[in-house]
């Protein structure tokens, strides 16, 4: 036994000499890379950053002169050619050195040539840094984004990665779309025009599917920066929904008059998915009155599910007096054997005015009808005043929809204000 408690114990000795041994090593090739590197250091960047940039971690940094101060391309692109080669780092830290390495050159990036311009994207596309080819380009060319725009997105749309792959796409849109951009201030009018004719080039080149959802976007937003909605409806129906639900009020604001507006909502309407087509509805409510909205359902073919949801949308916009009258109509109107739209109608009516609603229930049968409202009001009314949610979920007529909801407010009352609902339960 003790022979044995020997062995573990000079085995655990030797693990420990050999871990120290190591750190040591790791240590030492930290050094050397701060020899062989001395522009990924921090001190390096503090001492040569320009003012403002210099590193506010350390109370000792100074920023006495720029990174650059002759505007040197050599200079600088020897400077990247230092990150953008020094493998033995994480690839990740390694990327926001590089990162920290153009912010600190700012000054000297607004006037550069684009030979040098050029010689620096060759060089992103030689080395692999982390899988973000892409973002570096971008970032790099960001001061010639706004300068020359047809130069730079030209640039990017041909960048490649180090085994020749072109960017998706998706990549693309992400870099150089109109999120990307207005963030930075880049999105103009100039802008949105160099990334429409890049767009029709790769398109004539094969770059990319005529349907492909980021382009459509990407045409979208050109077309309706530079005054054309009626192209921009065009490419509506190739967006994915969620895309198209959050352009709604883009349409709405592009239009001079109401006129105008409503026949713009209209088009998008004929193609839009049924979410979005909800969403149109009641931007139409709102700007061009019920009657239009309702108008524009009449005409338009769905089927019976969708259509009462868009019935619903319509008389759930702007809760307000006529509230009660549009709730007659939406019953009045219902085609399917699904519910749903009166759970949903009772659900906006209740957030808006959920002392108005149970008068409206009261005047329903019993039945499905009565009880697909009131899932829609009870979860809402829960937070406000629960004990008459709980009273009217308990009216409910199917035993497992009754339980199910009963469980739901419960919760969210004990949640909200767990002493009133002990006092509520104790009582029954």
């Amino acid at each position: 036994m003790k022979k044995m408690n020997l062995i573990l114990i000079f085995a655990f000795a030797a693990i420990a000499c050999l871990l120290l041994w190591r750190g040591q090593q790791i240590r030492d090739k930290e050094v050397t890379l701060s020899r062989e590197f001395p522009q990924l250091s921090k001190h390096h960047i503090r001492q040569n950053a320009p003012a403002g940039i210099a590193d506010r971690g350390s109370r000792r940094a100074k920023s006495s002169s720029p990174q650059n101060p002759n505007n040197d391309p050599d200079h600088f692109i020897s400077g990247m050619k230092e990150f953008l080669s020094a493998d033995i780092m994480e690839s990740d830290k390694n990327h926001k050195a590089m990162i920290n390495y153009l912010k600190s050159n700012s000054e000297f990036l607004k006037n550069t040539s684009r030979e040098t311009d050029e010689e620096v994207c060759k060089l992103i596309e030689t080395y692999p840094v982390n899988g973000n080819h892409g973002q570096l380009m971008a970032l790099y060319l960001r001061h010639v984004l706004v300068s020359d725009p047809e130069w730079a997105i030209n640039r990017i749309g041909e960048s490649v990665n180090p085994e020749g792959v072109l960017l998706p796409m998706e990549v693309f849109h992400s870099l150089l779309g109109k999120h990307s951009s207005e963030k930075e201030g880049r999105w103009t009018p100039e802008y949105a025009s160099a990334l429409g004719e890049w767009l029709d080039a790769a398109q004539a080149a094969g770059r990319f599917e005529g349907e492909d959802a980021h382009v459509a976007q990407m045409r979208f937003d050109i077309a309706m920066t530079t005054g054309n909605p009626d192209v921009a409806i065009q490419h509506f129906s190739k967006m994915p929904p969620e895309i198209q639900t959050g352009v709604i009020p883009e349409i709405a604001q592009a239009a001079h008059t109401p006129q105008e507006r409503l026949r713009l909502l209209e088009q998008a309407s004929k193609t839009a998915a049924p979410d979005a087509f909800r969403d149109i509805l009641q931007c139409v409510v709102k700007e061009s009155g019920f009657e239009s909205a309702r108008d524009i359902l009449t005409r338009t073919e769905l089927n019976p599910e969708d259509r009462d949801l868009a019935a619903a949308a319509i008389a759930g916009a702007n809760i307000g007096p006529e509230t009660p009258a549009r709730a007659a109509w939406l019953l009045e109107s219902l085609q399917s054997e699904n519910k749903e739209a009166l759970t949903q109608f009772a659900a906006m009516w209740a957030q808006d005015d959920y002392q108005s609603v149970p008068g409206w229930l009261k005047s329903l049968p019993e039945g499905a009808s009565r009880d697909a409202a009131i899932k829609g009001f009870a979860p809402v009314v829960a937070i406000i005043d629960s004990a008459s949610a709980m009273e009217w979920t308990r009216t409910l007529t199917d035993p497992a929809q009754r339980e199910a909801l009963l469980r739901e407010v419960s919760h969210k009352w004990r949640r909200q204000n767990p002493d009133a609902a002990d006092t509520y339960f104790q009582d029954k």
